[in-house]
């Protein structure tokens, strides 16, 4: 058995396939580890499948395999979804095909794990990258070091260690906990599909280990990724998260995911109405709060018996006030 599954879903990414790739060689081959790399080809149209086969035939060695899946297209979460059904390692690591692992983070995480034989995840650094490689953030990189739990980090609400809750990458998984519960990213779902996935894992897991020293992941910034393309789609897919996560509380009642609901609660009127929006696409969102079924029925019913008390009040009022008094509140507080 592999130390650490390495999953990659790919969709038409060959001009930075290759070093993303190379990145991982030269990190398995740094720690002197062993690793599966289970890359999924999600019906890319251009070069994509013919490079992953290419690694496939030869960059295998007694301490890295490279497993290729080519499936018609279905989106990120099918593809890493179809990736954690074949791995076999103890370690699951998140990697996107236009991105990158620095060359010591695996090293650097098998001393954590001798370390700390009995934690469920590592949490680490990311810088995101233009195409220049030059760096234009550093994300979660301001965290100190801590031993803690994934409940923890949930009931952090809006302060440091929460950038641990938002991206799949930033973290190592161990499978068994992954596979005891049958955690995956929920398909369909393609607005915090990442978080999804994270919170179940924290509100499931025990001991967390967080060293945002290790600057482990490069993340590209591209205009042509699939967060850009999607953005249009905003407006239908802004509950289907809240509903998922309220599932998952009743079920098993941790005070982290109560916290995490509070959260959603309380900005899902406005939480994806943010700057990088153009006010036309801020609009739709409104408009799509206001009509939606879920955000009436569900949402404001959970604000007002579980909310803080400023959403309590908020949520009460939205119930007696008329529509467009509501829709000017929302934008008032949306800023």
């Amino acid at each position: 058995m592999a130390q650490f599954s390495i999953v990659i879903p790919v969709y038409n990414v060959a001009p930075y396939l290759r070093g993303c790739l190379d990145s991982v060689v030269v990190a398995v081959g740094n720690a002197k580890t062993t690793a599966e790399v289970i890359c999924v080809d999600d019906g890319s149209t251009d070069d994509t499948g013919t490079i992953l086969d290419e690694y496939a035939t030869v960059n295998g060695s007694d301490n890295l395999a490279f497993h290729v899946i080519h499936q018609q297209n279905a989106g990120v979460s099918a593809a890493r979804n179809a990736a954690l059904d074949k791995a076999t390692g103890e370690w699951v690591i998140m990697l996107d095909g236009d991105d990158k692992l620095s060359p010591d983070l695996l090293a650097r995480l098998c001393e954590i794990i001798r370390l700390h034989p009995d934690c469920d995840a590592i949490g680490f650094g990311m810088v995101r990258v233009n195409e220049r490689g030059e760096t234009l953030s550093r994300f979660g990189c301001d965290v100190a070091p801590e031993v803690t739990t994934g409940d923890d980090i949930l009931l952090d609400g809006r302060g440091p260690k929460s950038h641990f809750i938002w991206s799949s990458s930033d973290k190592i998984y161990r499978r068994s906990v992954i596979e005891r519960y049958r955690i995956r990213y929920v398909n369909g779902i393609r607005v915090g599909e990442d978080s999804l996935f994270v919170q179940e894992f924290f509100a499931r897991c025990g001991k967390v280990v967080l060293d945002a020293s290790i600057v482990g992941y490069r993340y590209l910034i591209r205009q042509s990724s699939s967060i850009h393309s999607s953005e249009t789609d905003v407006p239908k897919e802004l509950f289907p998260k809240f509903l998922k996560l309220l599932s998952l509380w009743k079920e098993i009642k941790t005070r982290g995911l109560k916290r995490r609901l509070q959260i959603e609660a309380a900005e899902a009127p406005f939480i994806y109405a943010e700057s990088r929006f153009a006010n036309k696409l801020a609009d739709k969102i409104l408009d799509a709060t206001l009509d939606s079924g879920t955000f009436n029925k569900v949402v404001i019913p959970f604000a007002i018996f579980h909310g803080s008390m400023k959403t309590r009040l908020f949520a009460m009022a939205y119930l007696i006030l008329p529509r467009s008094i509501n829709r000017r509140l929302i934008t008032f507080l949306r800023g």
